[in-house]
C-alpha cells in the first residue's frame, strides 16, 4: 500500500471514531498502532489519547 492511502485510512479511521464513536474503527486504530510507520505512530497516540485507560499500545 502507498504512503498516501495508508494516510487516507488513518484519517478515514479516525474521523469514524470521532463523529460516529465507532469501536470497531478505534480497533482497526489499535493494530495500526502496532505497524512501523509514521500512520503506526499517528496511530498509537491517537489510540493512547482516545482508547480505554488499560490500553498499552507501548507494549511495556
Amino acid at each position: 500500500m502507498t504512503v498516501v492511502n495508508d494516510l487516507q485510512d488513518y484519517w478515514t479511521l479516525v474521523s469514524a471514531h470521532r463523529r460516529r464513536g465507532d469501536e470497531q474503527a478505534l480497533d482497526c486504530l489499535f493494530l495500526m498502532a502496532d505497524e512501523a510507520s509514521r500512520e503506526g505512530q499517528l496511530a498509537a497516540l491517537y489510540v493512547a489519547a482516545n482508547g480505554p485507560e488499560e490500553t498499552d499500545v507501548a507494549g511495556g
